[in-house]
């Protein structure tokens, strides 16, 4: 898969001194949906400030959903 290799690393940079490198990482991470990246996410969303709670729980959540374990969101009703 593209991504496999930048995992380890982009695993590594979320606990990178710098803010923007760790939200970047995050992100990343999200999009790559590798199911390694979720306990350094989840402890960058217990230690990380509002924005990086947010980053990484919707990476979790979608790492989760493409894994399956977690349902989608229904969306909204559409009137005919």
């Amino acid at each position: 898969r593209i991504g496999d290799a930048a995992v380890e690393p982009l695993i590594a940079a979320t606990k990178d001194a710098d803010r923007n490198v760790r939200l970047y990482a995050a992100g990343a991470l999200k999009y790559i949906g590798d199911p390694r990246a979720i306990d350094a996410l989840q402890e960058l969303a217990r230690g990380g400030d509002a924005e990086e709670r947010s980053v990484a729980e919707d990476a979790i959540e979608k790492i989760r959903m493409v894994r399956g374990e977690v349902a989608p969101e229904p969306s909204a009703p559409t009137s005919r």
